[in-house]
């Protein structure tokens, strides 16, 4: 059993199910509607957590309101640490989740108190950061704080994979390179290494391989996920499944990868693992009953 960190957003989200995403200045009706606790910090921890026996820990900057103690309630129900930090003037994060009948989603944020998370929050719980042997981290907290957590988790030698979403075409690749791992999905990938849409599998290996050497996992949805490390780059195919909805499939993926990685596990098997729980999570609606238990990979 590893102590791994999340650090992410969490908050409300309400998933909107309709026939097709509307139109300029179409209005459209609903067919049905869905609340749950969710961001992607939080689904990543929840993945980690559910697919792993390890000791994990979150840590978010909240409102003082509601849906606080949901977004609590709901950690302690699955066994994960949650470390609080309130915003008494902001209120906690929100999401849109828009998915149509091919289960693909359009997502709206509004980051609330999370979008508050600053290093001063960061250094209050740095002891709490020294015990972990693997923190995993997003783009949602803000490259500042993204770079000082990087460099105090290099600092005391602990593991970090940044999942770099959401990630802005003028993001600094200095700092992402500062990470042990990146799991960007295809279109982050694009961005960072600056390949295009129309690159095949060797010439996106060769753009990221021109520019780092560190282990990068690309997530390339039903086709699966691309492992380039060194001088070893492998597309580790996804079985083929009908979504049903592909929130969260991301995340579910890092969730799973790390509870691998942690342990050592061979580089392939991990990845494979982590695409069955990303595959499984599909087939399924909405996102917190959509991921998986260890039971259900296996």
């Amino acid at each position: 059993m590893k102590k791994i960190l999340v650090i992410g957003l969490c908050g409300e989200s309400v998933f909107l199910n309709t026939d097709h995403f509307n139109e300029e200045d179409e209005t459209i009706i609903a067919t049905s509607k869905h609340i749950e606790p969710g961001g992607k910090g939080f689904n990543q921890c929840v993945a980690l957590k559910r697919l792993s026996n390890h000791e994990v820990h979150f840590l978010t900057k909240v409102g003082n309101d509601y849906y606080k103690n949901v977004c609590k309630k709901f950690l302690l129900k699955e066994k994960i640490k949650p470390h609080f930090i309130i915003n008494k003037d902001v209120p906690t994060a929100y999401a849109s989740i828009i998915t149509n009948k091919e289960g693909t989603s359009r997502i709206t944020v509004y980051s609330g108190a999370s979008s508050t998370l600053c290093i001063e929050d960061i250094k209050k719980y740095e002891s709490l950061i020294s015990k972990m042997d693997l923190v995993l981290i997003q783009l949602e907290l803000g490259i500042d704080i993204v770079n000082y957590i990087l460099d105090l988790c290099n600092k005391n030698h602990i593991k970090v994979v940044l999942n770099p979403a959401p990630v802005g075409e003028n993001i600094d690749f200095n700092i992402l390179l500062k990470a042990d791992v990146l799991t960007p999905n295809s279109q982050e990938a694009k961005i960072i290494f600056k390949f295009n849409d129309s690159s095949n599998i060797e010439e996106i290996i060769n753009s990221v391989k021109n520019k780092t050497n560190k282990l990068v996992i690309i997530t390339l949805g039903s086709l699966g996920a691309l492992i380039v490390n060194n001088n070893y780059a492998e597309l580790i195919e996804a079985k083929k499944n009908t979504p049903l909805d592909t929130t969260g499939a991301g995340d579910v993926f890092n969730g799973a990868f790390v509870s691998k990685y942690v342990l050592n596990t061979d580089l392939k098997e991990s990845v494979i693992f982590a695409n069955k729980a990303a595959g499984y999570s599909v087939t399924k609606k909405y996102v917190m009953q959509a991921i998986p238990k260890l039971a259900d990979i296996e």
